[in-house]
């Protein structure tokens, strides 16, 4: 699927990084005007997300309501951003029920991932909510059952699961009472949750910009020197034996990202595999195996044959379809050190980060 046939007939994608999230206000109503207080008493200009919907507020703080803003992007009569008419609302922030409660180096993951444990139906083990193994679904069709999960919920974060030794390394850092995860020695899932908490514990990712968590990521496992052979398709094999193939990267960065709250997933087709984050609202791409230092607006749209010839759309191509994504065609002045380049021809921007 050609990304310029995608992108010509839509308009270009609002880029949520421009937006101020607001913890604290109040909505205040000045005759036919609507304006939304902060609570150190200034009054809130640009886009803003409000209890998980964004609105964008002029310069003298009236909401702009029914109508197209001066940045091209459309809101409905209550002033809502909407995408063909649908309300687009803020996906669920891990990471924001992470500041409530003491903060334990020992179980960084304490007090919001639990959300993600439930007992697998299957098994009768402990289990990640999101995993399609665990769960029945109509003629069997497990992924189908994790991808409709994702787009019903609007949650990027369940379009990825864990088991065996990541899940157990993480309901070691939750604290977490996992029954059924044997299979791995102590020593590894300890190896492993500890490797974890050091990434956690190296920044305080509970209050990073989805930017910075980003690079981290990339920056952390690029540590593993690439190898393509068998066992090194692990996150396991990247991050303690610090060897990988595109596989032991791609996974070894949905395992982080996930502990940190940031939407992750793989694309690529064929024998190859890298991942893509999702960085304020935007799908950024990032090459592992060639240890790039920038990433790339990814193509989330790209086609791979898993069925002989027949073309389809990846998991990410699918989720980011159902619920309007559109490619941005620039990110210009969003996110900090773009520069541009070539990539297969086409002028891109390389969102460099060293």
């Amino acid at each position: 699927m050609n990304k310029k046939l995608l992108t010509a007939t839509a308009s270009v994608i609002l880029i949520i990084g421009s937006a101020i999230t607001s913890f604290a206000g109040q909505w205040k109503q000045e005759g036919a005007v609507w304006k939304y207080q902060n609570d150190n008493g200034s009054y809130a200009t640009g886009w803003n997300w409000i209890d998980g919907k964004s609105y964008f507020f002029d310069t003298t703080g009236k909401m702009l309501a029914n109508m197209t803003t001066p940045d091209g992007y459309s809101v409905n009569s209550d002033g809502a951003w909407v995408v063909n008419g649908v309300v687009q609302i803020q996906y669920a922030s891990m990471p924001a029920k992470a500041n409530a409660g003491n903060y334990d180096p020992q179980y960084p993951l304490k007090g919001y991932m639990e959300q993600w444990f439930v007992t697998s139906p299957v098994t009768g083990t402990t289990a990640w909510k999101s995993d399609p193994n665990n769960f029945f679904y109509e003629s069997n069709n497990h992924l189908q059952y994790a991808l409709d999960l994702a787009i019903r919920n609007r949650d990027p974060l369940s379009l990825n699961y864990f088991a065996g030794r990541e899940l157990a390394a993480i309901a070691k850092l939750t604290g977490y009472p996992a029954t059924g995860l044997e299979g791995y020695t102590p020593e590894e899932i300890e190896s492993l949750a500890a490797e974890i908490r050091n990434f956690l514990n190296s920044f305080d990712w509970r209050i990073a910009t989805d930017y910075e968590k980003a690079v981290r990521i990339a920056k952390r496992i690029i540590q593993a020197d690439y190898l393509d052979q068998e066992g090194t398709q692990y996150s396991y094999s990247c991050l303690i034996d610090r060897k990988a193939n595109c596989d032991g990267y791609t996974n070894a960065a949905r395992l982080l990202a996930a502990c940190v709250g940031l939407p992750v997933s793989g694309l690529g087709s064929g024998s190859h595999i890298y991942p893509a984050l999702l960085v304020d609202g935007i799908w950024l791409a990032y090459e592992p195996t060639s240890r790039d230092d920038y990433f790339t607006v990814a193509d989330v749209f790209v086609t791979s044959y898993y069925l002989g010839s027949e073309p389809r759309l990846t998991t990410l191509g699918e989720y980011c379809k159902a619920t309007g994504y559109e490619i941005p065609t620039s990110v210009e002045g969003k996110f900090p050190n773009i520069t541009y380049g070539y990539i297969r021809g086409e002028r891109a921007p390389f969102l460099k980060f060293k």
